[in-house]
Parts: structure tokens; sequence; C-alpha cells
């Protein structure tokens, strides 16, 4: 029997183009496909992980009906992305509308870190250490 694999992660985002463009200009992230409307989805590749981006005001009432009534964007997710010169990314990360919720420091575990938050609030542990470890293998 075929192991399940995860295919992408779903951000319901408020503005489908303004967070295409700061998960393309801040992480480098490609964009991979449409259904011809982008204000509602598109697709992008991060690495080996797909990130689709779904306009929230378009979500269904099933998957509406999944959230806390009231709960702030962002909720309940957290991207883990191996990524470089986090104090470059830093800047540009504000000027795309993100935030930096902590800055850049070191780990006892021996890589660095920075949280940030993206346009919708989803937060994003960004690292980097002395190697790009497996991360399949962990």
């Amino acid at each position: 029997m075929p192991v399940p694999r995860l295919t992408a992660i779903v951000l319901h985002v408020t503005h489908v183009a303004s967070s295409a463009a700061f998960y393309r200009d801040c992480l480098g992230a490609v964009s991979l496909f449409d259904y011809g409307d982008t204000d509602t989805f598109l697709a992008l590749r991060l690495g080996d992980v797909e990130i689709h981006l779904h306009a929230a005001q378009a979500a269904t009432e099933q998957l509406a009906s999944t959230w806390p009534v009231g709960a702030a964007n962002g909720v309940g997710v957290a991207l883990h992305i191996h990524a470089s010169d986090l104090t470059r990314l830093s800047s540009l990360i504000q000027r795309a509308g993100g935030q930096v919720l902590q800055e850049a420091s070191p780990q006892p575990w021996g890589t660095i870190e920075m949280v940030v938050a993206d346009p919708d609030g989803f937060c994003l542990l960004l690292w980097e250490g002395q190697h790009s470890p497996n991360i399949q293998t962990w």
C-alpha cells in the first residue's frame, strides 16, 4: 500500500496577489499554476513543497465553518523554512508587508532563527545553519 504524502499547504489569505508577491520576492517561491483567476487562487512551489493561496472570501461554507469564530488571520499554521541571509530577508519581508516578530538570533541547537508573519499573519520560522539537513530524514 502506498504511503500517503502531503501534497500542498493551503493558506486562506486576504489578497492572493500580495501574498504571492511576498512568497516570491522574499523567499524565492515559484508560481506553478492558477485556474484562470489569480485573484482567487494561485499555486506556488517553495523548495519541495507546494503552497496554495486561496482567497479567504472565496472559501466554501464547509471550510469556513472549521475556523474558530473571531479567529485572527494565520491562526493554527506555522511554517518552518530553511533560508539563508536572514538579515537581508528581514528588510525584504518588511517591504513586502510582512512583520518581523523575532529578530534573527542564535539558538542553542546551532541554528540562527527569525520569526516573521506574512501579510495575513501566518507565522514563518526562518532558519539557517552550518549546513542544510535532509529534512525528509527527520
